[in-house]
């Protein structure tokens, strides 16, 4: 059975791992709960099919558990992006973090 052209178990990995990033962040208040799942489901949909073909992986096989890797990072990796967008000195500072240089 498809739901919006993914597998059941697309859907299962991909809410089940959002549902497991919010579950560990309880200081995430309904608003920002419901927001950090719909970008962990956003990654999940529209980066798993592109980095499936990327890596030459078999679909019937990892599609579901990327869907889950991506659900985690994904999220966490839009949240960085609209800091930076947000906070002119946030990147420098994780610049000076990754060489080794920063610290407060």
């Amino acid at each position: 059975m498809n739901l919006f052209g993914h597998d059941i178990a697309f859907w299962f990995a991909a809410f089940g791992s959002a549902a497991l990033k919010i579950a560990l962040s309880p200081w995430l208040g309904f608003w920002k709960g419901a927001i950090s799942v719909g970008a962990a489901l956003f990654c999940a949909i529209v980066f798993t099919g592109p980095t499936l073909n990327y890596l030459n992986m078999d679909p019937e096989t990892y599609k579901a558990a990327l869907a889950a890797l991506i659900a985690l990072t994904g999220e966490s990796i839009v949240r960085s992006v609209l800091q930076i967008a947000t906070e002119p000195g946030k990147l420098a500072e994780m610049i000076k973090s990754i060489r080794g240089g920063g610290g407060k």
